[in-house]
Protein backbone atom coordinates (compact mmCIF):
# COMPACT_ATOMS: atom_id res chain seq x y z
CA UNK A 1 0.00 0.00 0.00
CA UNK A 2 2.69 2.41 0.97
CA UNK A 3 4.53 1.84 -2.27
CA UNK A 4 1.43 2.78 -4.24
CA UNK A 5 1.08 6.05 -2.33
CA UNK A 6 4.72 6.90 -2.87
CA UNK A 7 4.39 6.08 -6.55
CA UNK A 8 1.35 8.37 -6.74
CA UNK A 9 3.24 11.22 -5.05
CA UNK A 10 6.16 10.80 -7.43
CA UNK A 11 3.82 10.88 -10.41
CA UNK A 12 2.08 13.97 -9.04
CA UNK A 13 5.38 15.77 -8.54
CA UNK A 14 6.46 14.82 -12.05
CA UNK A 15 3.15 16.08 -13.41
CA UNK A 16 3.55 19.38 -11.54
CA UNK A 17 7.10 19.74 -12.84
CA UNK A 18 5.95 19.08 -16.38
CA UNK A 19 3.15 21.65 -16.11
CA UNK A 20 5.56 24.21 -14.72
CA UNK A 21 7.98 23.57 -17.55
CA UNK A 22 5.22 24.01 -20.11
CA UNK A 23 4.18 27.24 -18.44
CA UNK A 24 7.75 28.54 -18.59
CA UNK A 25 8.03 27.62 -22.26
CA UNK A 26 4.77 29.47 -22.99
CA UNK A 27 5.96 32.54 -21.09
CA UNK A 28 9.25 32.49 -22.97
CA UNK A 29 7.41 32.29 -26.28
CA UNK A 30 5.20 35.23 -25.26
CA UNK A 31 8.25 37.29 -24.33
CA UNK A 32 9.88 36.50 -27.68
CA UNK A 33 6.68 37.35 -29.53
CA UNK A 34 6.34 40.65 -27.68
CA UNK A 35 9.92 41.56 -28.44
CA UNK A 36 9.35 40.73 -32.14
CA UNK A 37 6.21 42.85 -32.10
CA UNK A 38 8.19 45.65 -30.48
CA UNK A 39 10.80 45.51 -33.23
CA UNK A 40 8.08 45.48 -35.89
CA UNK A 41 6.35 48.41 -34.19
CA UNK A 42 9.61 50.37 -34.17
CA UNK A 43 10.11 49.67 -37.89
CA UNK A 44 6.59 50.83 -38.67
CA UNK A 45 7.02 53.99 -36.58
CA UNK A 46 10.33 54.81 -38.28
CA UNK A 47 8.79 54.33 -41.72
CA UNK A 48 5.82 56.54 -40.83
CA UNK A 49 8.17 59.20 -39.46
CA UNK A 50 10.22 59.11 -42.65
CA UNK A 51 7.10 59.42 -44.80
CA UNK A 52 5.93 62.41 -42.76
CA UNK A 53 9.30 64.12 -43.15
CA UNK A 54 9.26 63.54 -46.92
CA UNK A 55 5.73 64.90 -47.14
CA UNK A 56 6.65 67.99 -45.12
CA UNK A 57 9.65 68.56 -47.36
CA UNK A 58 7.48 68.28 -50.47
CA UNK A 59 4.95 70.71 -49.03
CA UNK A 60 7.71 73.19 -48.20
CA UNK A 61 9.11 72.92 -51.72
CA UNK A 62 5.67 73.43 -53.23
CA UNK A 63 5.07 76.43 -51.00
CA UNK A 64 8.42 77.95 -52.00
CA UNK A 65 7.57 77.42 -55.67
CA UNK A 66 4.17 79.03 -55.18
CA UNK A 67 5.76 82.02 -53.45
CA UNK A 68 8.24 82.35 -56.31
CA UNK A 69 5.36 82.16 -58.79
CA UNK A 70 3.49 84.88 -56.94
CA UNK A 71 6.58 87.09 -56.87
CA UNK A 72 7.08 86.53 -60.61
CA UNK A 73 3.45 87.32 -61.30
CA UNK A 74 3.67 90.46 -59.21
CA UNK A 75 6.82 91.58 -61.02
CA UNK A 76 5.20 90.88 -64.37
CA UNK A 77 2.10 92.74 -63.30
CA UNK A 78 4.22 95.74 -62.31
CA UNK A 79 6.08 95.53 -65.62
CA UNK A 80 2.77 95.27 -67.42
CA UNK A 81 1.45 98.35 -65.66
CA UNK A 82 4.62 100.24 -66.55
CA UNK A 83 4.33 99.11 -70.16
CA UNK A 84 0.70 100.16 -70.31
CA UNK A 85 1.58 103.54 -68.88
CA UNK A 86 4.49 103.85 -71.31
CA UNK A 87 2.23 103.24 -74.21
CA UNK A 88 0.37 100.43 -75.52
CA UNK A 89 -2.25 97.96 -74.69
CA UNK A 90 -0.55 95.64 -77.19
CA UNK A 91 2.64 95.48 -75.12
CA UNK A 92 0.63 94.87 -71.97
CA UNK A 93 -1.23 91.97 -73.53
CA UNK A 94 2.05 90.32 -74.48
CA UNK A 95 3.31 90.68 -70.91
CA UNK A 96 0.16 89.07 -69.53
CA UNK A 97 0.49 86.13 -71.92
CA UNK A 98 4.12 85.66 -70.90
CA UNK A 99 3.18 85.74 -67.22
CA UNK A 100 0.53 83.08 -67.67
CA UNK A 101 3.03 80.86 -69.50
CA UNK A 102 5.64 81.23 -66.75
CA UNK A 103 3.09 80.46 -64.05
CA UNK A 104 1.97 77.36 -65.96
CA UNK A 105 5.56 76.16 -66.27
CA UNK A 106 6.23 76.62 -62.56
CA UNK A 107 2.99 74.80 -61.71
CA UNK A 108 4.01 71.90 -63.94
CA UNK A 109 7.35 71.73 -62.12
CA UNK A 110 5.59 71.56 -58.75
CA UNK A 111 3.32 68.77 -60.01
CA UNK A 112 6.31 66.83 -61.34
CA UNK A 113 8.12 67.12 -58.01
CA UNK A 114 5.08 65.83 -56.12
CA UNK A 115 4.71 62.86 -58.47
CA UNK A 116 8.36 61.87 -58.06
CA UNK A 117 8.12 62.00 -54.27
CA UNK A 118 5.01 59.84 -54.12
CA UNK A 119 6.48 57.18 -56.39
Amino acid sequence: MQEDEEEEKVQEVQKDNKEEQEKEVEEQEEVEERSRDGVEQEKVEKEEEQEEEEQEQQEEEQQEEQEEEQEEEQEQQEEQEEEEEAGGAGGGGGGAGGGAGAAGGAGGGAGGGGGAGNG
